[in-house]
């Protein structure tokens, strides 16, 4: 897991440092599960360190260089992958929307709702 952590003589929340810690590193603990919506491969789950030992060679940052790290390569990936699940999201909505319009029916006119109605059969992607 990718763990920030304030540094050793950090005074403020963005002098953090980076580590890299095994879910089963003695003093881990994670406080539950992460279900955030669209973003099953993010396990954002608060976690607790206490008494834990890292080795030096799993400090993936130097001391204070956390928040740097996360803004210049960590949140740019992020919302690049964030991205992707809205889009994808919103697609499979415009999709739903389509397939219902093109299939629900009026009886009483024999018509679909995306043909009935002016206002939603322009609006129907081709």
């Amino acid at each position: 897991m990718l763990v920030s952590a304030l540094s050793p003589e950090g005074q403020s929340p963005t002098e953090s440092t980076l580590y890299l810690v095994g879910r089963d590193t003695p003093g881990l603990s994670v406080s539950g599960p992460w279900d955030g919506m669209g973003m099953r491969a993010n396990a954002s789950a608060p976690m607790t360190l206490e008494d834990c030992t890292i080795a030096p060679g799993l400090q993936l940052t130097d001391d204070g260089g956390g928040f740097k790290a996360m803004l210049e390569v960590v949140l740019p990936l992020f919302n690049l992958g964030t991205s992707t699940v809205a889009l994808g999201l919103c697609r499979a909505a415009v999709a739903g929307t389509a397939s219902h319009l093109n299939t629900a029916r009026f009886d009483h006119l024999g018509q679909a709702l995306g043909e009935s109605l002016q206002t939603l059969r322009g609006q129907l992607p081709p």
